[in-house]
């Protein structure tokens, strides 16, 4: 824009008033240089017309610089830019055929216009009134009981006299315009009760009304001849306002308007809303009629959600192809491992025997030829020595030329090894070919390697294995080596005491067990016997401090001190009598999360890897490492298997006091004993045990919940294409009642499917709480997991709404509020689903989003629900719902964009602001649920 005395002129407007310079100069008078707005009416020269066309013009656009700061100060929670609103609704440049006509009818159209205060007058009305009144202005100057002449009526204008001249920048005083009434040109509307024309903006229709014989109206607008008038005739458009009261005004859907006098029908292969200036191309995949107003965009729906599904099917079928064919590499590498550890176990044992063998027929040789040389006398001996070759001694070789030296092979050197030392263990790692043999054998944390950490577990059990063996017939000398031995594994022992226990309800105060004392040593079963209902799991449960709803009296004493046995829980293991193991992780994901969260972190991970395989060994279950363990709808494992895999949750913490309540219910002998042969072994390692006779989900989670998954997502389509295609987007709301919608189906099938992040798992928290899981690190665990969903969940939708509702805000912001908005309700549902039981929780999800909904929908005049309508999250989402999508309302609508948004209490300022508030009230309500996690999740 270039500013020229005042005047704002486009840079394309100076080339096209250049061009009428030149023609005019060509053959006009020099008067031309001082042309004003009437000069055409003093000259009735036509090439006065363009230069008075384009100076009209000027001074109109200059009004917009006049009226940018009380729009900006009123009207700025309607427009973000005022410049460019404005310049979008009366930029006429492109063409000012509708002027230059008036100029040439009126002659006098500057003294008809209406001024800056003038126009200032009537939108002032227009917006202070609603959309219905809007027809109806206030009395003024002009226009009034005592003075109403025939250009007050409706679509009619008047002059001012010929000595007074009019400012159309003044915005203080309307002129005193009652002289010569006539129609109101093509291109302008004559509001009634003003005596003025203000051009209408661009995507309106104005032309000359034409009297409707049968119904006495001024078609196509709404306004009526004044009764007792036959001279007066139909003006041109009547009203500006919303489309409520003025839809006559609006260019017709399935028509566009390049100016405000000339309507077109909307070409094949091209759609045209309501209000358009020009014609838009449909997609490619989109068909549009003749005189359509939306192109259909339904392939485009079914193309996303078949690129979704897709996509998803790739992603279920390909994760669990990757880790079947991961378990199988690592199955592969563990049978290489074992196989090589026994290998050389059977070669270290045939050794020995060979060995063994060798140093008995030596003894017997040395022995019968002492006695043979024995009777040689010491000089010949003597004689003798002197003639042998010298002595090296028995562990070496003999002496070879310089640099001949020969290097041993690797097995020999293994041989060696095992020779020198027949207790050494360091053949089990050797391999052949190794060029650093020489070099010990590399300790945990120095393995990285699959094969290499497998083959560290599975030698380090073969060798406990022969140390078991070994130790079966234990003599004199195999006793003091056992005490000797720096390879047993110790762990810290914990004892435990306990004098007059006795427990009572708190409210019956009933006494479930009395006065008990006793003890529970290290390296011990102890087992707590007798009939159902004798307290055996209630003694248990107290002993193991686990004990709710009653009181407890007498001493507990952990080592002979009265210390809280929650001080030992990081080496207290509890196995509950239900089996309370996760059903959609394999029996070696279960053990192995449980040993990565309970072990020291500062252990290396290839000793974790040899606790889960001795745990898995020692418990029988090679067989089912990598079967499912199955849940009620999918089967699994047999029941016995399921409750050894409840026992080594435990044993892969490596306790030092392991409380089982009942392991050996449900269980057949030859299971039972497996069983308490681990045990066993537990208590030989001074495990304390006692039992009673009569876990989170992986990080790689399989996603085998896809039909669940797969549910909501066809839920979520079938909302969207039943709310897409019942509420279709009407000018006057912006797709208000859609977006409404569409905010109580998202809340409501969002929150009840992310209950099942925690209501199904509660047992599994308490009891990994209890073991000392981080219960933090379990919340972000979940949360993180429910973070596709809130990704995928909103293109599910908008994949049938969009395309079907066809909304004038793009696909990208609609898609970022639904986002914001699934973020904010899945925290919601996150509380429901730990503060309160299944039944109730599916309740509230269902009862809060309608609830809040009606809530945040109240109207101006109930003052308590609009407060706190103001903090409910339907409210936020719904207002960047509207502000997305009113915002490309322009031109025309812009009244209507600002009565629409003025009359709900939004701002096109607060899009930002809401999403904001969503995302800070979903991180706020996830607080609140690990606060409930806490605080009531352990009961």
């Amino acid at each position: 824009m270039i500013e020229m005395s005042g005047t704002r002129i486009n840079a394309s407007r100076l080339q096209y008033l250049f061009l009428i310079l030149l023609t005019v100069l060509g053959g006009c008078s020099r008067r031309v240089w001082c042309v004003e707005g009437d000069e055409y009416s003093r000259t009735k020269n036509p090439k006065v017309v363009p230069l008075v066309t384009a100076l009209i013009y000027s001074q109109i656009s200059n009004l917009t610089k006049i009226f940018n700061k009380d729009i900006t100060k009123r009207l700025g929670y309607c427009s973000k830019d005022v410049d460019a609103d404005l310049n979008e609704a009366f930029n006429f440049a492109g063409n000012l055929d509708f002027l230059n006509k008036c100029v040439m009818e009126t002659k006098d159209v500057t003294q008809r216009m209406c001024t800056a205060a003038e126009m200032k007058f009537y939108f002032t009305s227009v917006m202070d009134t609603k959309s219905a009144d809007a027809r109806f202005l206030k009395p003024n100057r002009n226009c009034n009981l005592t003075s109403w002449v025939p250009g007050c009526e409706p679509g009619w204008a008047c002059s001012v006299a010929p000595d007074q001249k009019v400012n159309l920048k003044n915005s203080n005083d309307i002129p005193l315009r009652t002289r010569d009434s006539q129609p109101c040109c093509e291109g302008f509307f004559c509001p009634r009760g003003l005596t003025c024309m203000i051009p209408c903006p661009l995507g309106s229709y104005c032309p000359r009304a034409n009297i409707n014989e049968t119904t006495g109206v001024c078609d196509p607008y709404a306004y009526q001849l004044p009764p007792g008038k036959g001279n007066h005739t139909c003006g041109a458009a009547d009203t500006w306002a919303g489309v409520a009261s003025s839809e006559e005004i609006f260019c017709s859907a399935g028509f566009y308007c390049p100016t405000t006098t000339k309507k077109i029908t909307c070409t094949k292969g091209h759609y045209c809303r309501m209000g358009s200036t020009g014609e838009k191309a449909c997609f490619k995949l989109s068909s549009c009629n003749p005189n359509t107003y939306k192109q259909n965009m339904h392939a485009y729906g079914f193309i996303l959600i078949g690129a979704l599904s897709l996509i998803l099917m790739v992603f279920y079928n390909c994760s669990d192809q990757v880790l079947s064919t991961r378990h199988a590499r690592l199955a592969k590498s563990r049978e290489r491992a074992a196989r090589s550890a026994r290998e050389t176990a059977e070669a270290r044992k045939r050794w020995k025997i060979a060995k063994d063998v060798a140093k008995k027929r030596t003894v017997g040789l040395q022995q019968q030829l002492s006695r043979t040389f024995s009777r040689k006398t010491g000089v010949e001996a003597s004689t003798n020595e002197s003639s042998l070759p010298p002595k090296f001694p028995s562990n070496s070789s003999k002496p070879t030329p310089a640099g001949k030296e020969k290097k041993s092979g690797n097995l020999t050197k293994m041989l060696q090894s095992i020779e020198n030392d027949s207790d050494s263990h360091e053949g089990f790692h050797l391999q052949i070919g190794d060029k650093n043999i020489k070099k010990q054998m590399p300790k945990a944390k120095q393995l990285h390697t699959k094969s290499q950490i497998f083959k560290y577990a599975y030698g380090q059990l073969e060798k406990e294995k022969a140390m078991e063996q070994k130790n079966k017939n234990l003599t004199f000398s195999g006793v003091i080596s056992m005490a000797t031995d720096t390879d047993i594994r110790t762990r810290p022992t914990i004892e435990v005491s306990f004098k007059d226990l006795t427990i009572t309800l708190k409210k019956k105060h009933k006494h479930l067990m009395r006065s008990v004392t006793g003890k529970i040593l290290p390296g011990r079963i102890s087992a707590v016997m007798g009939p159902s209902g004798a307290g055996k799991t209630t003694f248990l449960s107290a002993v193991a401090g686990k004990s709710t709803g009653c009181t407890m009296s007498g001493s507990i004493l952990v080592n002979g001190k009265p210390d809280s046995i929650h001080c030992y829980k990081k080496i207290t293991g509890f196995v509950p009598q239900d089996d309370i193991v996760h059903g959609n992780l394999t029996v070696e994901e279960n053990l192995r999360f449980s040993a990565r969260c309970r072990l020291s972190a500062d252990m290396p991970k290839p000793d974790k890897v040899l606790v889960v395989e001795r745990v898995i060994e020692s418990l029988g279950l090679q067989l089912v490492r990598d079967s499912l363990v199955g849940t009620v709808e999918k089967r699994g494992i047999s029941g016995g298997q399921r409750k050894r895999v409840n026992v080594g949750l435990e044993m892969v913490m490596e306790p030092s006091l392991l409380i089982l309540d009942e392991p050996t219910s449900g269980l057949d002998s030859a299971s039972s004993n497996l069983l308490l042969r681990a045990l066993r072994r537990e208590a030989l390692e001074g495990v304390n045990i006692c039992m009673v006779l009569h876990q989170p989900r992986s990080i790689k989670q399989r996603l085998r919940e896809a039909q669940l998954q797969a549910a909501d997502f066809l839920i979520l389509l079938l909302a969207g294409a039943c709310l897409g295609t019942l509420s279709q987007v009407k000018g006057d709301t912006f797709g208000y009642h859609g977006y409404m919608y569409t905010i109580i189906a998202v809340s409501l099938l969002c929150k009840i499917s992310a209950l099942r992040s925690f209501s199904l798992d509660k047992l599994h928290y308490r009891r990994e709480n209890d073991s000392g899981t981080s219960s933090l690190a379990y919340f972000m665990a979940k949360d993180t997991v429910d973070h596709f969903n809130t990704l995928i969940k909103p293109l599910v939708f908008l994949s049938m709404f969009f395309f079907f509702n066809n909304p004038r805000s793009t696909f990208t912001d609609n898609y970022v509020v639904l986002l914001c908005l699934v973020y904010c309700v899945t925290g919601i549902a996150y509380v429901f689903a730990i503060f309160f039981p299944p039944s109730q929780a599916q309740l509230w999800c269902v009862l809060l989003p309608v609830v809040l909904t009606l809530i945040a929908n109240q109207g101006k005049d109930d003052k308590i629900g609009k407060y706190l309508g103001s903090y409910s999250y339907p409210k936020w989402a719904l207002e960047a719902f509207l502000i997305a999508n009113a915002q490309r309302y322009s031109g025309v609508w812009l009244i209507t964009r600002c009565d629409t948004l003025n009359e709900l209490g939004y701002s096109v300022q607060n899009w930002t602001y809401c999403l904001v508030l969503l995302i800070i009230t979903g991180i706020g309500y996830r607080l609140l649920a690990f606060f409930c996690l806490l605080t009531f999740g352990k009961k």
